[in-house]
């Protein structure tokens, strides 16, 4: 029953355990100065915690003993050239990966973005970037078939009567523009 009382409570503008009026609601202005009155107080702490983190850490470090600071150093660097070294074979293993990708055809930027994906394992990357290159090929075979492709002669090579005689008289000039517009008619007697 106390619950509904204080939903009831709510909506009417009444504070609930008092039954006074509510305060006026805030102003953009006042949220914003709140907020960041909050972020500087947060921002504090967070500086506050980073310091006492380093003074303990020093405090912890004077009282080890030689040898365990320089096993712990050890250990700090030894993480560091293992990272070092993983992120190295990466790039080593991505920049192969690209290269085979651009063996293949692939633009570079394609074939690094691919060679990416081959490394961590995202194989709907991958197959999404073979599938746009695949259709980028289909287009560069088209438009090389249509740059090769002759044209068409005009009219039919039926309308033609053209004896071997005739043929031979011809001079070089006729002979080309026969050549160019009926092909397997030249070719027909050429031979």
């Amino acid at each position: 029953m106390d619950e509904i009382k204080t939903n009831v409570d709510e909506t009417m503008g009444v504070e609930p355990k008092t039954g006074e009026p509510k305060a006026e609601a805030k102003t953009a202005e006042e949220m914003y100065a709140e907020l960041l009155a909050d972020n500087k107080r947060m921002k504090k702490a967070i500086d506050k915690a980073t310091a006492d983190a380093s003074e303990w850490k020093k405090k912890y470090m004077a009282t080890q003993s030689e040898s365990e600071k320089l096993s712990m150093e050890k250990a700090e660097r030894d993480a560091a050239l293992k990272e070092e070294l993983e992120a190295l074979r990466r790039e080593s293993k991505v920049n192969k990966f690209a290269k085979s990708f651009m063996a293949c055809g692939y633009t570079e930027e394609m074939a690094t973005k691919a060679a990416e994906a081959q490394y961590s394992g995202d194989t709907d990357e991958l197959f999404r970037l073979q599938k746009i290159h695949s259709d980028n090929m289909a287009k560069q075979i088209r438009a090389d078939i249509m740059k090769t492709m002759p044209v068409p002669a005009t009219g039919n090579d039926d309308d033609i009567h053209l004896t071997q005689e005739q043929f031979d008289k011809m001079s070089y000039m006729e002979l080309k523009e026969l050549y160019e517009k009926h092909p397997a008619i030249y070719n027909k007697f050429a031979n």
